[in-house]
């Protein structure tokens, strides 16, 4: 039992995300981690009350929080033979290793260096994960650099300067993690990416990417799907003909997909058409708890019919970045840790679909609203599971709510943290 257990942290500390607890006990049964589902809730049990992953969402959910799997990976790392495992994170290195460094290492561990070339085609027979994110002097990397590491499973690119994906990354078959969030200079997802069929991770978050080949739909392993879109300047898309982000049909197909995140540029004219495709699409795929969009006008929300079974992070209105936000980071972040998310921005008058929304929002952030008067225009008294809210540069707003919502014994009953912000003519709680 305690082998096993041993076994599942380790998977949990590597690929979990956030995934419904009856998936991830057939992710253990498929990896051959437990032998019965029994054996697996007992394990699942015990790491929930031992702190090691959280459960929410009334139990149905769970994950690991970011600084229990730091602690989790650095222990994995001490505990690796020093020969089998490459660790030169943080050092300040210019050059990667030598190609002898390559050949037996398992892991290689070469983060937030200053690396502006790697070798054109090391041979790793046995390295099953690369963690490159950070090397912002990394530019471009040989076409043939992944032709020889055929059990590569995590490769983390993030946060480099690479403009597009080596040629050979095609060939890493069992890859099932794949980061690049936040390469700012990579533009397209080459159509090869069908070949990576086990793939169950893929990062696309603040690249510049402009669309998705339709090759995407091909993954069929996939779990969870973040992109980032980009509208260059010019207007000009030469990888997508038929002048759409995602081509349709592509969402439906994969069915595994648990956690969704599309951002789209505000300024692309392909954007509401194809919103409306994915709020229609999402509504096949059984698997999905978690979606984050964002919503440019409040009409899309229509084809949300039915939000009591996810968890949701939307921001709706067009949400003009400032150059510094007023609101305090610690609590735009504190914000985003909620369950389920809505963030209402530049908005006039209470659309019907927004309360609606509101019904399964657990957090609510109300920023620069023109027209309300009172929170209670929202409908507080259907906000049954609201547990945090923010407002912001809501200049009409003179109480929190109405003086007919104040004639019930509790209203807000779930609200544990209120926070107000830059309101003129607020006069009341």
């Amino acid at each position: 039992m305690r082998s096993a257990a041993n076994k599942c942290v380790k998977y949990c500390a590597y690929y979990l995300e956030m995934m419904e607890r009856t998936h991830l006990l057939e992710r253990w049964m498929k990896e051959d981690l437990i032998t019965t589902l029994d054996e697996g809730e007992q394990i699942l049990q015990h790491l929930v009350s031992a702190l090691l992953l959280e459960s929410f969402g009334n139990g149905e959910l769970v994950r690991m929080p970011d600084e229990i799997r730091k602690g989790l990976l650095n222990f994995y790392k001490g505990e690796m033979n020093p020969i089998l495992l490459v660790e030169l994170d943080g050092r300040g290195l210019t050059e990667a290793p030598k190609n002898e460094a390559w050949e037996e290492a398992l892991e290689m561990y070469l983060m937030s260096n200053k690396i502006s070339k790697l070798p054109d085609n090391p041979n790793c027979p046995s390295l099953s994960a690369l963690f490159l994110q950070g090397n912002l002097h990394l530019r471009v990397i040989s076409p043939s650099f992944f032709q020889f590491m055929p059990i590569l499973q995590i490769l983390n690119l993030s946060h480099t300067k690479i403009k597009s994906v080596p040629q050979s990354f095609s060939m890493l078959v069992q890859l099932r993690k794949f980061i690049l969030r936040s390469c700012e200079l990579l533009k397209e997802l080459p159509a090869e990416i069908r070949d990576l069929c086990h793939l169950e991770v893929l990062d696309l978050e603040e690249t510049e990417i402009m669309d998705l080949p339709v090759t995407i739909g091909k993954l069929t392993n996939l779990t969870c799907l973040k992109v980032s879109f980009f509208l260059p300047a010019n207007g000009n898309r030469k990888s997508n003909p038929s002048n759409r982000i995602i081509p349709q049909n592509v969402i439906s197909r994969l069915f595994q997909l648990e956690e969704l995140s599309i951002d789209v540029n505000r300024e692309d004219e392909r954007r509401n058409a194809t919103l409306e495709d994915i709020l229609r699409e999402v509504f096949c795929l059984n698997r999905l708890h978690f979606l984050k969009l964002h919503l440019p006008e409040v009409f899309l929300l229509n084809d949300l019919r039915n939000l009591s079974w996810m968890h949701f992070k939307f921001v709706v209105g067009n949400n003009l970045k400032r150059i510094i936000s007023r609101l305090p980071h610690d609590y735009a972040i504190e914000f985003e840790e909620q369950e389920s998310c809505y963030k209402y921005v530049n908005g006039e008058g209470i659309p019907t679909e927004i309360n609606q929304v509101l019904q399964h929002a657990t957090a609510f952030f109300l920023d620069h609203h023109l027209t309300a008067t009172s929170l209670s225009e929202f409908g507080v008294k259907t906000m049954e599971n609201l547990k945090f809210c923010v407002l912001q540069e809501c200049n009409k707003i003179e109480g929190i709510v109405n003086e007919n919502d104040t004639d019930d014994d509790v209203i807000l009953h779930s609200l544990q943290y209120l926070s107000v912000h830059y309101m003129k003519t607020l006069r009341s709680i």
